[in-house]
């Protein structure tokens, strides 16, 4: 009995497979936030932007259609701190005037390859 609570501390509880790739597989299905950038083609690249209004509305888009309820704020906080990204306001012409748009530098839909 002792040996077993010693080799218990030393070497933990050791999960058997089925429930490894079960555990892997729910945290997977919860991670509405890699299920939205993948469903989006969204990806940190340092060529890329995105408006953060596109970003917002695309987001609100996807929560809709698959019944997510989440704000905003959490993919922002994922762009914030998992990936040190920042907004930053634009001046860009649409036309006679100039719109400052807020813009996520480093983030955007991936680009295709033309011959894709």
């Amino acid at each position: 009995l002792i040996e077993g609570c010693l080799e218990w501390q030393d070497h933990g509880l050791n999960e058997p497979e089925e429930v490894k790739a079960a555990t892997l597989a729910y945290q997977a299905s919860e991670d509405v936030i890699a299920r939205f950038l993948k469903d989006e083609q969204l990806v940190v690249d340092p060529e890329l932007e995105i408006a953060k209004a596109e970003l917002k509305e695309l987001w609100d888009s996807w929560c809709k259609e698959n019944g997510v309820r989440r704000p905003i704020g959490d993919l922002n906080s994922w762009l914030e701190d998992e990936n040190s990204l920042t907004w930053t306001q634009k001046t860009i012409q649409v036309g006679t005037e100039k719109k400052r748009p807020r813009v996520w530098e480093g983030f955007g839909v991936k680009k295709v390859a033309e011959d894709e």
